[in-house]
């Protein structure tokens, strides 16, 4: 009987965290909750493992429902940057930060947010740096191997800030990461370029060509830079 108790406290709570978490709550979860409800007050052991199983049920849709509604919203803030409704998507994207901060994809989309609102503003573009480099950042202290952020940072540096040399160090990283990543393999290409570095950004585009044939837009914007380097476009 103690040990009954004891499970029907624990699934107690962290059915009535849920429920508080949710906000609202759907019918499955009611009914769930509900009959917990009922088993719970009655005082044989039956009645008390069947209320712990009715309260674990309920938790387990609340998890489920915190979980959809999490990535629903990121799609959304993902979908909304796409369409270039930026400001829209950061308000989307925040709101589904608060259920889950440990998610540096999150923080890659935000970051690519507010760097599109900096070319589009230009009386607030230094302060939407600076979120945006802040964003990148706090998704690389959470996820070191996630070559997307360094790759946002690489962009912020060699295309708005204009500091080449740092721009290299986190598109190298980036690429020591993952050396399929095309964004940064054309980063890298393009940083070369301006830097003079004309052989190792045809090596990149040439990687790209090689690498990518199914990306037919990415291939010949690659074919036609290696084409304006090598003099013949």
């Amino acid at each position: 009987m103690k040990t009954a108790r004891s499970s029907l406290c624990w699934a107690f709570f962290l059915s009535l965290a849920a429920f508080y978490l949710l906000g609202c709550a759907e019918d499955p979860y009611v009914e769930k909750f509900r009959e917990a409800q009922k088993f719970k007050y009655q005082t044989d052991e039956t009645s008390l493992r069947k209320a712990v199983e009715e309260y674990e049920e309920a938790f387990l849709y609340a998890v489920e429902s915190l979980n959809g509604k999490y990535e629903a919203l990121k799609s959304l803030g993902i979908i909304l940057s796409y369409d270039k409704k930026f400001s829209e998507a950061i308000r989307v994207l925040e709101e589904a930060r608060l259920g889950r901060d440990q998610d540096s994809e999150i923080y890659y989309h935000l970051g690519f947010c507010y760097l599109n609102l900096a070319k589009v503003d230009s009386s607030e573009q230094a302060e939407q740096i600076e979120k945006a480099k802040k964003e990148f950042e706090q998704g690389i202290a959470l996820d070191k191997e996630n070559d997307s952020l360094y790759y946002g940072l690489g962009v912020l540096y060699g295309f708005m800030i204009k500091d080449l040399t740092q721009a290299l160090f986190y598109l190298n990283v980036a690429y020591e990461l993952n050396n399929r990543n095309i964004n940064t393999l054309f980063a890298l290409a393009n940083i070369h370029y301006q830097q003079g570095n004309e052989v190792l950004a045809k090596n990149f585009y040439r990687e790209i060509i090689d690498n990518f044939p199914d990306k037919k837009d990415k291939v010949a914007k690659a074919q036609e830079n290696l084409a304006r380097i090598d003099g013949s476009f």
